[in-house]
């Protein structure tokens, strides 16, 4: 059951990186590069955040690799 979560991550950031690259491209056109890039930015933000709290969530869920807490234990 984590594997697949793990794979429809996976494959839900394939595709929402797949249509932030079209917008890119149309901002582009549209905005110029300065513009484009600085929305590029914003988003790429966005995006690594809500990995992040996906892939926090998951490890949470990995028996034996996070505690009560969500955090992942301490090597040292």
């Amino acid at each position: 059951a984590l594997l697949r979560r793990y794979d429809d991550m996976l494959a839900e950031l394939r595709e929402e990186r797949g249509m932030l690259e079209a917008a890119f491209s149309e901002r582009l056109d549209e905005d110029g590069r300065e513009q484009a890039e600085a929305w590029l930015r914003d988003q790429a933000q966005a995006l690594g955040r809500r990995q992040g709290e996906r892939m926090r969530a998951l490890v949470a869920d990995m028996p034996g690799l996070a505690g009560g807490d969500g955090a992942l234990p301490s090597t040292g």
